[in-house]
């Protein structure tokens, strides 16, 4: 082969590389776009459930099975419980139980009965496992990265976390971080942000938190999410 010929396959290598990878990035990012987007309806289905029924919902975020799945409780009240890791719920698998065992036994005086959820099929969510269950899979190589609820004191990274809603029309305080990859840069990550009171919903590109709560006007719709 002459050195123009090995030129001219070296720069097809090089094109047909590029193609591949440039192919590989636009997919991934529609897998990112569509998971936000069937997170972001989760949210709007749960708020408007939990006022047509009448019942508290949750919405329950699973980090290993990456799954959203829609859940009511048969209780027609509920108080939350700040800091703890199902919300003043009753626990939904043996760690959860650990961990309200753990904290109730340096609470002295009477308790709450604690409701319970199971899953609810709703319209406007789909079963994609033909389970019964209104639930959410994330894309392939789509996972939830951190979140973040009114009721836990830390993010969570690990295990399972629930936003809470109410028949009055109101939620928990919500930024729900999802990403593409094992080592995402900032393209690579959406946050879909979620109002205490109207259940409003804003998808940010890159990591963003909750901003930190100075009084009660923070908790109002005045401090909708504009991408803090």
């Amino acid at each position: 082969m002459s050195l123009i010929e090995v030129l001219v396959a070296i720069a097809l290598v090089v094109l047909l590389t590029g193609g591949v990878m440039l192919g590989t990035g636009a997919l991934g990012g529609a897998r990112l776009k569509r998971s936000s987007s069937g997170v972001t309806a989760a949210v709007r289905v749960a708020y408007n459930h939990a006022s047509a029924t009448s019942r508290p919902t949750r919405l329950a975020f699973d980090f290993e099975a990456r799954t959203v799945t829609l859940e009511q409780s048969d209780e027609k009240r509920m108080l939350v419980r700040k800091h703890e890791k199902s919300g003043g719920a009753a626990a939904a698998n043996e760690l959860e139980a650990e961990a309200i065992e753990a904290g109730e036994r340096i609470v002295e005086g009477p308790r709450a009965p604690r409701p319970s959820f199971h899953p609810v099929e709703a319209f406007g969510l789909a079963d994609d496992d033909g389970n019964g269950k209104s639930q959410k899979r994330l894309e392939d190589d789509v996972r939830f990265r951190q979140i973040e609820v009114g009721h836990e004191e830390e993010p969570v990274r690990e295990g399972r976390v629930y936003l809470y809603f109410w028949p009055g029309g109101q939620t928990e305080r919500a930024a729900i971080q999802i990403a593409r990859g094992d080592e995402p840069t900032d393209d690579d990550i959406y946050t879909i942000l979620v109002s205490p009171l109207t259940g409003r919903v804003v998808v940010e590109s890159g990591a963003h938190t909750l901003p930190t709560i100075r009084d009660e006007r923070d908790e109002s719709d005045r401090s909708d999410p504009e991408g803090g």
